[in-house]
């Protein structure tokens, strides 16, 4: 059973960093080469569908890690106050949980946050007169830039996990 869902964690950690990387690397420089609308619109689609394969991901890498902690013999506690652990491992573990809590955050503010005030800015400046279109897509592209920021926070808070996951192993 241990083994079992050590596979669904890690399984979940690489559709969701190796998916964010895919939007990141793959998707986002090729939507930067259309026009304004049809950036929009495939960047929104896309979000729309790797939106709930996200969260489903951080869903089940909370559950299948506390699960894992448990089968370690550690009190659920433990991830409350991992320090106490001591040792190489209590640090890993601190510092894994950190950064999952620091890439949950920054994943709502992207997909809760910034994503629809951008969406809605984009359809604003297409609907608004001419001569207050420039204004408003300035707004919506300052918007998508603390969105890249965002979405580069969540890539770096993932590798950190990956990285104190391994550490965690071998402790």
């Amino acid at each position: 059973m241990a083994s079992f869902l050590a596979w669904v964690h890690l399984v979940a950690a690489a559709v969701l960093v190796g998916g964010g990387a895919a939007v990141g690397f793959a998707v986002v420089p090729y939507a930067r080469t259309l026009p304004e609308l049809e950036r929009a619109a495939l960047l929104e689609g896309v979000g729309r569908r790797f939106r709930p394969v996200a969260w489903a991901c951080l869903v089940v890498l909370l559950g299948t890690g506390l699960v894992a902690l448990t089968g370690r013999g550690l009190p659920m506690a433990a991830v409350f106050r991992p320090e106490e652990l001591g040792g190489a491992f209590g640090r890993a573990l601190a510092w894994k949980l950190l950064l999952f809590w620091v890439l949950v955050l920054l994943q709502a503010v992207q997909d809760l946050i910034l994503a629809p005030l951008a969406r809605r800015l984009v359809q604003e400046a297409y609907a608004a007169p001419p001569d207050a279109r420039a204004e408003r897509l300035g707004r919506a592209e300052r918007v998508r830039r603390w969105s890249r920021w965002a979405h580069q926070g969540v890539a770096l808070a993932g590798v950190g996990i990956l990285y104190f996951a391994a550490v965690l192993v071998r402790s």
